[in-house]
């Protein structure tokens, strides 16, 4: 509860201009992530998507059992 109310006052204390740019960034991010989606969405219609490698996380167990 302390962190909440601590974090509201600090951002109660920005100027205007440190929100407007703020909300520049996240608009610009906003939009750069809806082309980067609609750009993915395209090309797996269309079947031209590269596929994704698989990642091995673990090692395979290998028994030397004689």
């Amino acid at each position: 509860m302390l962190a909440l109310s601590a974090s509201v006052a600090l951002l109660t204390q920005q100027s205007l201009q440190t929100w407007l740019i703020a909300g520049g960034y996240v608009v610009v991010g906003t939009i750069l992530f809806l082309v980067a989606r609609a750009a993915r969405r395209r090309e797996h219609r269309q079947g031209t998507a590269e596929p994704t490698r698989e990642l091995r996380l673990e090692r395979p167990i290998v028994r030397d059992d004689d």
